[in-house]
C-alpha cells in the first residue's frame, strides 16, 4: 500500500534535547585516551610541567605576600636646635667671678 506524501513518516530521526545531552554526555564521560604508548607519556609529562609551574607560581605569590614591603623612605634628620640669642640682661662686673 502505498501513502500520499503528507502521510508518510520523516524518513530522518530529529535530534531532539535528550539525545544532544546524552551525546554530550557520553563525550565528556568516556575516557579519552592517546593511542600509542609515547602519546601517552608525553600527555602525562606535559600536566606534570603544567602542575608544576602552578605550584612554582603559587609558592612565589605566597612568599611575595609574606615578605613585609619596604618603603623606599628617606631616613629623616633630626632639625638643628636653633640657639636663642643671649638676652641682655645686667651686666656682670669683669673682676666678679663668682664659682
Amino acid at each position: 500500500m502505498v501513502l500520499p506524501a503528507a502521510k508518510q513518516g520523516c524518513r530522518e530521526r530529529w535530534f531532539s534535547r535528550e539525545d544532544r545531552a546524552i551525546a554530550a554526555l557520553e563525550a565528556v564521560a568516556t575516557p579519552h585516551l592517546p593511542a600509542s604508548l609515547a602519546q601517552l607519556e608525553a600527555a602525562v609529562a606535559e600536566a606534570n610541567a603544567t602542575y608544576e609551574r602552578t605550584c612554582a607560581q603559587a609558592r612565589e605569590v605566597a612568599a611575595a605576600a609574606a615578605k613585609p614591603k619596604k618603603t623606599a623612605a628617606k631616613p629623616r634628620k633630626r632639625a638643628a636646635a636653633k640657639k636663642k640669642p643671649a638676652q641682655a640682661g645686667p651686666a656682670a662686673p669683669a673682676g666678679d667671678t663668682a664659682a
